[in-house]
């Protein structure tokens, strides 16, 4: 009996991690940045990572719909730059920024799309 349980816990983290795997970010080294950002529904995110003297921001575009994503970001309070590549259908892409290295912030993604672009929530590191 407590095989049987042990396997069926094994089963449930298999699938949690799954899962996470499907909805989080493409790769295991972007699953360790400081934070990453996607919309619902879409394959599009952006991730930023601290590297020290720099932050390294990526933005990612698994969505064959045309339509291009960007990313948005703030070191603490000072205002929000944009990251805004020519996105393709399955294509990353990454900047260094080093003007605020060690600051706090919030990252999200947007998806240029018709009217008002659809932007993730801020996710704060």
């Amino acid at each position: 009996m407590k095989l049987g349980r042990g396997l069926a816990a094994a089963a449930a983290a298999l699938t949690l991690g799954t899962a996470f795997a499907v909805a989080g970010p493409p790769d295991a080294a972007q699953a360790a940045s400081l934070a990453c950002a996607q919309i619902s529904g879409n394959p599009a995110g952006a991730c930023i990572d601290d590297q020290g003297s720099r932050y390294m921001i990526r933005v990612w575009d698994n969505s064959c719909d045309g339509h291009r994503a960007y990313a948005q970001y703030r070191f603490g309070i000072t205002g929000t730059r944009t990251f805004r590549p020519a996105t393709q259908c399955g294509g990353r892409y990454t900047k260094y920024d080093t003007s605020n290295a060690g600051a706090d912030g919030r990252i999200r993604v947007c998806i240029n799309d018709a009217g008002t672009d659809t932007c993730s929530r801020w996710v704060s590191w």
